[in-house]
């Protein structure tokens, strides 16, 4: 019955993320990409996910956008590994992306991006469970900024 228990869906928890305001857009010629800062509104309550099986909660916030080379690209801009679901509630309000959302086709400017949290669930055993629990949409400046 216990191992039964690993293979039945969760329910999605609470998890969103949304952009506050964009710290700097950039041209970077040196690296050849464009490059974004963004600062992220961050909040979940992940009670629902936690049983006796789940060893670690890996939360993600990827942002994806279609370029004219590329028509999916994904970039994760925020992300880390819950060990207790103690954790696993949090709301942190700007909060910078810990990895720069780049383009190396200098085609972020007025890209429509989405901005979707993510979870993987690693168990002590059976397979990982993985989802997108929310989505936010938003625009990139058609202006650089400082």
């Amino acid at each position: 019955l216990t191992a039964t228990t690993s293979f039945i869906p969760v329910e999605d928890p609470a998890w969103e993320a949304r952009v506050s305001s964009i710290s700097a857009f950039r041209r970077l010629p040196k690296e050849r990409c464009d490059r974004a800062l963004l600062q992220l509104d961050l909040n979940a309550d992940l009670d629902k996910i936690w049983r006796w099986n789940v060893a670690h909660v890996y939360l993600s916030v990827v942002a994806e956008f279609e370029t004219p080379r590329r028509e999916r690209n994904e970039v994760v801009v925020w992300d880390t590994v819950l060990s207790s679901k103690r954790a696993g509630k949090f709301a942190k309000q700007a909060q910078m992306n810990k990895y720069a959302l780049k383009d190396p086709n200098y085609s972020l400017r007025g890209a429509d991006v989405n901005l979707t949290a993510r979870y993987m669930i690693f168990p002590y055993m059976g397979p990982l469970q993985t989802d997108i629990v929310s989505a936010y949409q938003f625009q990139m400046p058609l202006d650089y900024s400082a």
